[in-house]
Order: C-alpha cells, then sequence, then structure tokens
C-alpha cells in the first residue's frame, strides 16, 4: 500500500466546498448510471460532465490527497497509461482514465470512479497539460512524442511543445520523464528542474525537421539528432532502451518483451516504468507488470467474425499508421483498412498522404469507411491493388480469409466497439 507520509500531495478540500462536491459527486454518479442503462455508452464522460456543471473546482477537489502521474503523447498514451496504472496496481487501488477519455470530464470521471485511491495515473490529451498541472498536482508527467494529428485543430506542434516547455517551468515541483529522441519532446522539457532522458525511439521524424529554437533544420543519424543552426541537440540519455531491454543509470539490464506487438510498444513499457518509479514501483516490477498486457480499450484484441478472426487496430495519424504498418504480419497476410473523418478525427483527411501505404506491397487490400474512396485514391498513387467497398459491415460480414487485421482510424474503431458491444 501506498504511504500516508507521501510527501507530494494538494491539500484536502476545505469544509466549505465538501457539500458542493458531494452533491457534485451524487449527480454525476446518477448520471454515468442513467446513460448506460438507457444504452447510450458507458456513461463515463457524462458523469465527468455533470459533476463538473455542479462543481467546476470537482478537478482538483477529487486530486486532492492522492499522488498522481500523467501520460501525455500524440500517440501511446492510452496504452502506456495503462501500462503504468497496472505497474502502480502492485502498490493499490489506482484511479485510472481506462477508456482513454483524457479531456477533462474524462479526467474527472476517473477520479470519481476510484474516490479511496490514493494513486492515480492520468493519461492527458496534449491541449489540457497546462489544466491538469494546475488542477491535478501531479507528482511526474511523462512526455512520449509529438506529432501532428488532427489537421482541423491539432496541426501545430510546436505550439503544443511551447505550452508544455511553459508549464515545465512554472512548475518545477513536477518531475518529468521525457523521450530523449523526439526534438519537440526534448524542447518542452528543457526548462524542468527535475527530468530524466529516456532514449526509447522516434520512428516518425517528419514533424520536427524544424528546430523549435531557431527554426533550422534538425539532422537526424542513427546515434541521435541536432540543429544545424544553434546548439539544441539530443540530451544524453539517462536510461536507454536497447535491443538487450531497458538500461538504467546504474547498469542494469532488464528484458522488455511486450505482448503488444512493435517497437513502440516496447518504448511504452520503457516509459511507463520509469514514471511507475517515481511513485514507488520498482522498474523490473513495473515492466514486468506493463509487459503482460494483452490489449487495451479494445486495441489490438482478436474477436471471430464468421469464420474469420479480426485482429483490431487503431492508427489515427501518420505516426501511427507507419508503426501499425510496419508490425503487421508481412504479405500475402490480408489487411482491412477504415477510413473516417468525423468529429473525433479531424475533418481534414489529407495527411494520408504521408502514410507510407507502399509498405502494405502484395498483400490482399480492402479500404472502406465513410472516407473510404479517399484511401482508395491514396492507395492507388502508391500502387498498391485493393478493393474499394463503401460499407464497413458489409465488409466484415463477407470476410474470405481466416485471419484478418482490421486498421480503423479513431470514429471507426469506436464504431467497431459498439458492433461488437463493447466486451473490451
Amino acid at each position: 500500500m501506498v504511504s500516508e507520509s507521501a510527501s507530494h500531495r494538494s491539500p484536502p478540500p476545505r469544509p466549505a466546498d465538501r457539500a458542493r462536491l458531494a452533491a457534485a459527486v451524487a449527480a454525476g454518479r446518477l448520471a454515468g448510471l442513467a446513460s448506460r442503462r438507457l444504452g447510450r455508452g458507458e456513461g463515463w464522460v457524462i458523469s465527468g460532465k455533470t459533476c463538473l456543471a455542479v462543481s467546476p473546482d470537482a478537478a482538483k477537489q477529487l486530486a486532492a490527497g492522492r499522488r498522481i502521474a500523467l501520460v501525455s503523447a500524440t500517440n501511446g498514451k492510452t496504452t502506456t497509461n495503462a501500462m503504468l496504472a497496472a505497474a502502480l496496481a502492485t502498490r493499490g487501488e489506482v484511479a485510472t482514465n481506462r477508456t482513454g477519455a483524457n479531456v477533462t470530464e474524462g479526467v474527472v470521471a476517473a477520479l470519481l470512479e476510484h474516490r479511496s485511491a490514493k494513486l492515480a495515473s492520468i493519461e492527458v490529451d496534449e491541449r489540457f497539460i497546462p489544466w491538469a498541472f494546475e488542477n491535478l498536482a501531479p507528482e511526474v508527467v511523462a512526455f512520449l512524442n509529438l506529432s501532428r494529428d488532427q489537421l482541423s485543430r491539432l496541426n501545430e506542434t510546436r505550439m503544443i511543445a511551447q505550452r508544455w516547455r511553459e508549464c515545465v517551468a512554472a512548475h518545477p515541483e513536477i518531475a518529468v520523464v521525457a523521450n530523449a529522441d523526439d526534438p519537440l519532446v526534448v524542447w518542452a522539457a528543457q526548462t524542468a528542474v527535475k527530468v530524466e532522458w529516456v532514449a526509447v525511439g522516434q520512428p516518425w521524424t517528419e514533424d520536427a525537421i524544424a528546430c523549435p529554437a531557431c527554426q533550422s533544420v534538425i539532422e537526424f543519424s542513427g546515434h541521435g539528432w541536432a540543429c544545424t543552426g544553434c546548439d539544441f541537440e539530443r540530451p544524453e540519455p539517462d536510461i536507454e532502451l536497447t535491443a538487450g531491454g531497458l538500461v538504467l543509470p546504474d547498469g542494469t539490464e532488464i528484458d522488455v518483451d511486450p505482448a503488444l506487438p512493435g517497437e513502440r510498444n516496447r518504448a511504452n513499457v520503457a516509459m511507463a516504468a520509469i514514471a511507475a518509479a517515481h511513485l514507488g514501483v520498482e522498474p523490473r516490477i513495473a515492466v514486468a507488470v506493463a509487459v503482460d498486457l494483452q490489449g487495451v480499450a479494445g486495441r489490438y484484441r482478436k474477436v471471430q467474425v464468421g469464420n474469420s478472426q479480426v485482429r483490431l487496430l487503431l492508427a489515427k495519424n501518420p505516426a501511427s499508421w507507419q508503426e501499425t504498418l510496419r508490425f503487421m504480419p508481412p504479405p500475402p497476410s490480408p489487411v482491412v483498412l477504415v477510413l473516417n473523418a468525423r468529429d473525433p478525427d479531424g475533418h481534414d483527411p489529407s495527411w494520408i498522404y504521408d502514410v507510407p501505404f507502399e509498405e502494405l506491397g502484395d498483400r490482399p487490400v480492402i479500404c472502406t469507411g465513410d472516407r473510404g474512396s479517399d484511401l482508395s485514391v491514396r492507395l492507388a498513387y502508391a500502387g498498391i491493388e485493393h478493393e474499394w467497398r463503401p460499407d464497413v459491415n458489409e465488409v466484415l460480414d463477407h470476410l474470405a480469409w481466416p485471419d484478418v487485421d482490421v486498421v480503423a482510424n479513431y470514429s471507426a474503431f469506436q464504431d467497431l466497439r459498439k458492433r461488437f458491444g463493447r466486451v473490451f
């Protein structure tokens, strides 16, 4: 269990606020229950939204008295947060936004669900780091990566990095665990008083070509990266993820072989383990727990559809699509690609031209979804033989392969979860 003497705690709510908080908690729980009973979802976001409507300070009050770790990034934060929560659970009950709801309402809902938990592992949308620092008083934050996501509203990565940088400078009490291989993350974390540089790799570098300090070109090599116009360069890592494992400052090497596929999930394990260490979990224990994770909010899980076993994969932007394409089985394994452009995805899907779909090779490919026709054009430019069908459900109902990967962006993936009853 967590020691009651932990020093990094925000003060408890004032007596005058307790009645309003109690009313907010009751209202939030009732709203969530009603939503589930009416079949309108899991009731997660509405419970947090209702709680905040009754008590705008609910996040700060619900966070009081807890030791909190945050995770933020463009890609991998839900998985890393799940790994971090599992590691912290070796020390006691943990409040966490397990569904990936990572803005204010989802964070409040996570704290609301586990009122008695003294530990919290919270993923936070990149834009909400200032809010999270002010309201949650975290002990540590893990910054994984920054890249373009939703072009209609999250296209300027350097602006996000600058906001992070200002927040870190304004909160010297918060420890930072930062990916040393991402220049934008390094720029953000440079101002931290307490920072651990963790080398976990950054395969996607297209959004960090311009130096955030002087706008000159950043050059990447096998040994790191450096600006060609100033002294901004990759810091010497304190901790490094190698082919052999996670190498700690004292030279200890811990094997990292996660059940989840891809090199990026090795990186997620590493970042989760180092963040967990700040809340008292030994890295070896954290890694052992994290590598056993089988799936996160439906991602990577397999479902039976007729005579086919379908693996569901989420890929929402160029960086995550690149990673997903690289860990799928090689040709001739088949794949179904599903693309939407709804509010959660951003309405501009032009980023698909930055995805290396050429790597699909000669495998059987079907593209579908609201913007499946756009994806079909992109695949044609890539020289990929494929079939376009407009109806996702029709595609799933007539699969001709025993095993198939279905790769979907955010809203398309949530549609798949609804189809299969949100059983994971």
